[in-house]
């Protein structure tokens, strides 16, 4: 058989055809850590607004203070119901998020009429960026600010 004969690929034609798809794979990897980063501390407000809401909903409907208790070190918070001791939300959310309460504190109290029991602020640190939730006195009110 004559070697003029074989078809094939040459050495330096598959590490060309290697480096050229290692470089096309790699490209999107880079563009999307910040878009990563952006999606887990929108995540985190969202869950904590929708479990912010649901406790004020369940002191309402169970004419019962709730008690949100919010824990750094181990990077979760809890809801409580006071008079039954009813845990309704356990949550944990990302290491790299650190709460600071400011002039809020580490818990949270939400009366039976939605209201929470004083206005306060809490830090949000996520990599760079921070946030302040502003906690309103009147109708339970709360929104969350980049700083």
């Amino acid at each position: 058989m004559n070697n003029k004969d074989q078809k094939g690929f040459t050495l330096i034609e598959i590490l060309i055809v290697i480096s050229i798809l290692v470089m096309i794979t790699t490209i999107p990897t880079l563009r999307l850590s910040p878009s990563y980063q952006q999606k887990v501390i929108d995540q985190f407000f969202d869950q904590l607004t929708d479990d912010l809401l649901l406790s004020q909903q369940y002191a309402l409907s169970h004419s019962d203070t709730v008690k949100v208790y919010f824990y750094s070190s181990s990077s979760s918070y809890r809801a409580i119901l006071v008079e039954s001791n009813t845990e309704i939300i356990s949550r944990n959310y990302d290491e790299n998020i650190t709460i600071n309460p400011n002039t809020l504190g580490s818990i949270l109290v939400i009366r039976s009429n939605g209201n929470v029991n004083k206005a306060g602020t809490m830090q949000v640190i996520y990599g760079q960026e921070k946030y302040n939730v502003v906690f309103q006195l009147g109708r339970g009110r709360f929104y969350v600010i980049k700083v």
